[in-house]
Parts: C-alpha cells; structure tokens; sequence
C-alpha cells in the first residue's frame, strides 16, 4: 500500500501540505494495509470510483449567475440541419447531416446491422461478433468520425467555413486510409486485409 512507504514533506502548495496530513492522520489511524483505489470527488464531498465530467466540471469552475442577454448570443439548435435541438444523439447521428456522413461511411461495413441510433451503435461497438478487422475498422470509423463531426461542429459555432458532408466524409475516408497504410508499414498480422476490406465499402 503507498501509505507504507510514504514520507511526509512540507510543499510550498497549501493543498498538498493538506493532502500530507489526511495522509498522516490516515497512518496514525493504522490504515496501512489494504489495496489502494483511485477515488473522484463528486458533488456534496461524495467520492466514488465513477467518473463524471459534469460533477469535475462544476467543482473546478466558478459558477455566474445567467445574463439577461445570453439567450441572444448562444443557442442550443443543431449547427447542421438547424431544425433540432443539439443532444448527443441527435447529433450522433440522428440529424439529417450526420446521418447521412454516418450512412456513407458505415452502411456497408455494418450491414446488415446498419443503425445511427447512438445506443444500439454503443451495443454493437462492445458486443458484436465480427472478425477482428471489420470490427476494428467500425471502432475506428466510429472514432474518426466523432472527432471530425465535433470539431466541425465547433468551427461553425465559430464562424468558420463550413464543410459540405461530401468534404467530411473525404476527411475521414483520408485518415482512415492513411491509419491502414501505417499499420501495413509495422507488418501487424491482425490488421491484415484492412485496406481492401475498406475499399469494398466505399
């Protein structure tokens, strides 16, 4: 256990001074033994082995009252079809934009168990029963695809150019390809097949 083999220091930081003595009323205790596990706070001083985004984001931000005019710069529309509000799954991949990136890029590589519902995708991406390459392809595609829609969503919240779902889904075909070419280069059996399977979709 780490409590066994650590010294107590003095830090020029006031919370690791405060860490050092829950740690040294903690040993005084006798609590020396046992397995060690990560623990996150969450809100009202509860810790748990869960993580959360939302509960860490609360703790570290200061949190401001709503102003009067925020409704007038920010809404909560899809930046893509502009007709739904922006969920999660709605914009993986329920809207009409990126269900139809979604849809270019996967319909033949799940077929037949073709789905843009986000939790059916989820199921399929943990438990399906595929060779190892088609379903390391669909991770992938699954993956590439996030981050792109994501970020693209991010650049119009911004002002940027917006990109037609023809130059997402060639952005993604790109670094798929080129993913494929750089396994090849390191001769990993597993991945063997790749870029044909790939061009068979296309």
């Amino acid at each position: 256990m780490a409590l066994q083999a650590h010294c107590r220091r003095r830090h020029r930081v006031d919370i690791l001074n405060a860490i050092e003595e829950v740690i040294h009323v903690q040993k005084q205790k006798g609590i020396l033994s046992g397995d060690d596990v990560f623990l996150w706070r969450r809100r009202n001083d509860r810790f748990s082995q869960r993580f959360s985004s939302k509960d860490t984001l609360s703790l570290i931000r200061t949190a401001h009252p709503t102003c009067d005019w925020a409704k007038g710069i920010w809404t909560d529309s899809c930046v893509f079809c502009k007709a739904q509000m922006e969920t999660r799954n709605h914009l993986f991949f329920e809207c009409v934009f990126t269900e139809k990136v979604w849809s270019s890029l996967t319909r033949k590589l799940m077929a037949p168990h073709y789905t843009n519902n986000w939790d059916e995708i989820i199921d399929q991406l943990h438990h399906a029963q595929r060779e190892f390459i088609m379903q390391w392809l669909i991770r992938y595609v699954f993956q590439t695809t996030l981050y792109t829609i994501w970020r693209e969503r991010n650049n119009r919240r911004h002002g940027e150019q917006a990109n037609s779902d023809k130059q997402i889904i060639q952005s993604v075909d790109k670094q798929i390809r080129n993913r494929l070419t750089s396994i090849r280069v390191l001769g990993d059996a597993r991945y063997e097949g790749g870029m044909e399977k790939w061009f068979s979709t296309r």
